[in-house]
C-alpha cells in the first residue's frame, strides 16, 4: 500500500467499539458478523450508521436483545 491503512482487524474493532459505546455500561456486544472489502486509508473518514431493526424482550441469556445492522 502506498500509505498507512487500517486492516480488517482494526476496522472490526472500530465497529465493535462503536456498538459497545452505544450499548452503555449495562449492555454488551454479543455477536458480530462483518465483511470489509476495502482498507481504510490514513486520512480517510469512516461513518457508521445503525438502526435498531429487531428487539427481543426475552432471550435464552435472560436479557433483552436488539439487532442493529451497521451498513
Amino acid at each position: 500500500m502506498p500509505r498507512g491503512c487500517g486492516d480488517s482487524a482494526s476496522m472490526a474493532a472500530w465497529t465493535t467499539d462503536y456498538l459497545a459505546y452505544r450499548a452503555g455500561c449495562d449492555g454488551m456486544v454479543r455477536h458480530t458478523k462483518m465483511s470489509f472489502r476495502d482498507p481504510a486509508f490514513e486520512g480517510d473518514v469512516t461513518y457508521l450508521d445503525g438502526v435498531v431493526t429487531a428487539r427481543q424482550e426475552e432471550s435464552a441469556w435472560g436479557v433483552p436483545i436488539v439487532a442493529i445492522p451497521v451498513p
